[in-house]
């Protein structure tokens, strides 16, 4: 009995020094909370495996935490899933079995997993391609303020997908996600200034889009700043 605890303790001790953060101790709560049957804190324990929060990241772990969790209808559950299957993490890739799980937590009104939605019917991925249904999804996560379904607003009005075209429109959703910090919203953004997509062409606002989008990641933004000669 006393070695238990004092196991327990010095894990608890590690844990604290190797996160920084007092709530390493809560660890055994969560987990104890889990296996009474605790749908939070099943959801809780499996964001900790899938994401390496103070414990090491574990997959299997995750996946049979978050399982259990979605079995109990917890909508962000069902979106964790859906993101362990969209990338592959733990388990092997079914953009099918994403979508299912992703539209699960959507109906529940979980705004990131309407974006994930939104986009995977506009590009049809696991399910038919449906602007009409990416515009419904993305629109209802865009209200939310999710910038995700903002960007994705805004390819689908640039494009013409579902909805009228207009630069206008996209500019707008645009703006809004990559003030949320969108990595390839503000690259979207260089390139309506560039080209003068219902702006007026202004180089040097394209170069700053570009240089926060390069920043933020996004792909082609390095590119675009050479071809401005930045």
């Amino acid at each position: 009995m006393h070695s238990f605890f004092f196991k327990r303790l010095v894990f608890s001790i590690v844990l604290i020094a190797a996160t920084g953060h007092a709530f390493a101790l809560d660890f055994y709560d969560t987990r104890d909370a889990a296996k009474d049957g605790d749908s939070e804190a099943q959801y809780q324990l499996g964001v900790m495996f899938k994401e390496g929060q103070i414990v090491i990241r574990n997959y299997t772990e995750a996946l049979y935490w978050l399982t259990a969790a979605s079995d109990q209808g917890h909508p962000k559950a069902y979106e964790s899933l859906g993101d362990m299957y969209y990338n592959g993490w733990g388990v092997k890739l079914n953009y099918g079995i994403a979508a299912e799980m992703y539209r699960r937590a959507a109906v529940k009104g979980e705004p990131s997993a309407q974006a994930s939605l939104a986009r995977m019917f506009r590009k049809g991925r696991g399910l038919s391609q449906n602007y009409k249904d990416a515009l419904r999804w993305a629109r209802r996560a865009a209200e939310q303020g999710n910038p995700e379904g903002q960007f994705n607003l805004g390819v689908l009005f640039e494009r013409g997908q579902g909805t009228f075209q207009s630069y206008n429109a996209a500019l707008r959703w645009y703006q809004r996600a990559a003030n949320s910090g969108h990595g390839e919203a503000a690259y979207r953004l260089g390139t309506f200034y560039e080209k003068g997509n219902g702006v007026a062409i202004d180089l040097q606002v394209a170069g700053n889009w570009y240089q926060i989008a390069a920043e933020r990641g996004a792909e082609h933004a390095h590119r675009a700043l050479r071809r401005l000669g930045r």
